[in-house]
């Protein structure tokens, strides 16, 4: 094995000068990530995330699915075919620069400190900036483990999800967590070994991270007909993946039927993302999810977010449903009582004539370490062409507050607190923002005004205690 380089490409340019035999490489139940390059449909692609297995000893990618095209334009092929190198061109330079001398390092360090068999035990999350065929650079999280490294604990291979949290994580700081699953199928001893923050641009190392209806409804006497789903084979693909080592990445993967409240699918990987198995939701249908639904969350799914859905629906012709994403985060209960974030990304694949959604297929990731309680952020992208990128539009994005007292001030006020909580002046904030002086005093005196606060000590007091920064 040549020496160990500190750096991701000098790691990956040592490890293909060295030859493996097949059965150093040998991936135990493979045929199982190799089935999920069988789902095509373009109505589940585009909200299925970018599943990949990419080989560090010939810098090629074994593995693409087909998502990668809604995701990002590129075709699978433009991956597996120009592998590694591919990769490094469309990466967001600075986050690539970062990746390659601090954040692989930072792994590598950590596995070699773990016996290379337990390296599939561990999960590596972290967020950075990507280019699609469109030349724009959009945020995704990417969440993989190492499913086979050699007896000197290198890793030999990585498999990864990516999802696209353009909407709901900022380009700064990268975060990186690293989780141990001591039990590879279930919540149990989920243990966060390491989290660290990055940063692209020096400057902001000077701060500090607090500066910088209708719930699924039952519609009845509907024919098989009218419930049919194209395709729907591609989609039980997915609980065929059993082995743990594939299911602590891939997100929760479900098929809800609105008119039974019954699941059709629901995957594996949920098991380790909650604890719950499959079969819980599988038997318990909604029910089961509303039993461990935040209720504060419920309750605005209920009586906002879901309305407003509907009134998006309505305006659309049914036949188009399945063209439109809508995207929100959240939080839920795990099996340990502990409630964590979710971003579920999904798209009603059918709807009746009167275009009331009648199932829905969905993503659900977990973004824990990545997105704050609040502000539940809802989505809504068209799809102009199912199959690429081209012509992805965002038809409507809106902020919704479980706790009231966050309503008390606007997006503006919002973006000014934690200036003022970290000590700025009103003419630094107005640097920063670009606005005017007299323009963030003004926005002070109001949010002053709104709190009955006396200082910016007492207003920062109160955003603190009621979670608003």
């Amino acid at each position: 094995m040549p020496k160990q380089q500190a750096s991701w490409l000098g790691y990956l340019g040592g490890l293909q000068q060295k030859k493996f035999s097949e059965e150093e490489l040998h991936i135990e139940n493979i045929e199982q990530v190799h089935n999920l390059m069988q789902i095509t449909t373009p109505v589940f692609n585009h909200s299925i995330p970018w599943i990949y297995l990419l080989d560090y000893t010939t810098g090629k990618y074994m593995v693409v699915s087909n998502s990668v095209q809604a995701m990002l334009g590129y075709k699978t092929e433009d991956f597996l075919e120009g592998g590694i190198n591919f990769t490094l061109e469309n990466y967001h330079q600075k986050h690539l620069q970062l990746f390659n001398e601090e954040i692989f390092p930072d792994r590598l360090e950590i596995l070699k400190k773990i016996p290379y068999l337990e390296h599939p035990n561990y999960i590596f999350s972290y967020n950075f900036q990507f280019k699609n065929r469109k030349g724009e650079y959009i945020n995704l999280l990417q969440r993989n483990t190492f499913i086979k490294s050699d007896t000197n604990n290198n890793p030999l291979m990585s498999f990864g999800v990516i999802t696209n949290v353009n909407h709901f994580k900022s380009e700064t700081p990268i975060i990186q967590v690293v989780e141990k699953i001591n039990s590879l199928n279930t919540l149990e001893d989920v243990e966060t070994v390491f989290k660290r923050s990055y940063f692209p641009n020096q400057e902001e190392r000077l701060f500090t991270r607090r500066e910088k209806e209708i719930l699924p409804y039952l519609a009845s006497g509907l024919s098989s007909k009218e419930l049919h789903v194209e395709n729907i084979e591609q989609l039980h693909i997915i609980m065929e993946v059993t082995a743990p080592v594939f299911n602590h990445s891939i997100p929760w993967i479900y098929l809800l039927d609105y008119t039974s409240g019954k699941y059709m699918v629901v995957s594996n990987s949920l098991q380790t993302m909650l604890g719950f198995e499959a079969k819980e939701f599988l038997e318990g249908g909604i029910n089961f999810t509303l039993e461990n639904y935040q209720q504060k969350h419920l309750q605005l799914l209920n009586e906002e977010i879901f309305p407003d859905r509907l009134g998006i629906l309505k305006k659309i012709p049914y036949q188009e449903h399945p063209n439109y994403i809508f995207s929100y985060n959240f939080q839920f209960k795990n099996r340990k009582g502990e409630y964590i974030n979710l971003l579920q990304r999904n798209t009603f694949i059918k709807s009746d004539k009167n275009n009331n959604p009648l199932m829905s297929f969905g993503v659900i990731t977990n973004v824990n370490h990545f997105k704050s309680e609040t502000p539940i952020i809802q989505v809504v992208e068209k799809i102009n062409s199912l199959n690429t990128l081209e012509g992805v539009e965002t038809v409507f994005k809106k902020s919704y507050f479980p706790n009231q007292e966050e309503r008390l001030f606007t997006r503006r006020e919002k973006e000014i607190l934690p200036y003022l909580a970290g000590g700025l002046s009103s003419k630094e904030i107005a640097n920063k923002l670009y606005l005017s002086e007299f323009t963030v005093i003004n926005h002070r005196r109001n949010m002053m005004m709104k709190t009955s606060s006396h200082n910016v000590t007492q207003l920062v007091c109160f955003a603190l205690m009621h979670c608003i920064i």
